[in-house]
């Protein structure tokens, strides 16, 4: 199944890469699950991008299903 990932910017802004490796922008046509994640630190403050996540004791704070892959309801049909 194709996937891709963004990051959403302090200007609501955001940019998908579909492929990590290659950093190529976009989706190819199809349907995607969407899952929403916001990772926060135990202050309170968003996960800086640069920090992995294991071990930084951040927390997930969208409920679940949003922020499960095999639950979300969210979906999004990109066209050709």
């Amino acid at each position: 199944m194709p996937s891709g990932a963004g990051v959403t910017g302090a200007d609501c802004q955001y940019e998908i890469i579909a492929h990590r490796a290659n950093a190529r922008k976009g989706l190819l046509p199809g349907d995607y699950k969407v899952v929403v994640t916001r990772m926060l630190m135990p202050d309170g403050s968003p996960l800086p991008p640069s920090v992995p996540q294991e071990g930084s004791g951040a927390r997930e704070s969208v409920p679940e299903p949003y922020c499960k892959r095999n639950l979300t309801p969210l979906s999004a049909a990109i066209g050709a």
